[in-house]
């Protein structure tokens, strides 16, 4: 924590040891949250200030093609990249 607001990397794992996502935490407020398939390839990314999108959100299958790609604005699509 810093300043009352968490910093640095924070990871949640499943009981057999598979990271289910992590997210980094900014000193600027933001946070970028990570999600991932049972194989270890990444699920979503998107970034986040306080409980709002804000920022690029991205998908991907479990093959890792990516399906969505997303640009958010205060919570809201902002743009389709």
């Amino acid at each position: 924590y810093h300043a009352g607001r968490k910093t640095g990397q924070e990871t949640f794992w499943d009981s057999k040891g598979f990271k289910i996502w992590e997210k980094f935490h900014k000193l600027n407020g933001i946070s970028v949250w990570t999600q991932y398939w049972p194989n270890g390839k990444k699920k979503a990314e998107s970034t986040w200030r306080g409980y709002k999108a804000e920022g690029p959100a991205m998908r991907w299958d479990s093959k890792g093609n990516l399906i969505s790609d997303l640009l958010f604005y205060n919570g809201e699509i902002n743009l389709r990249r």
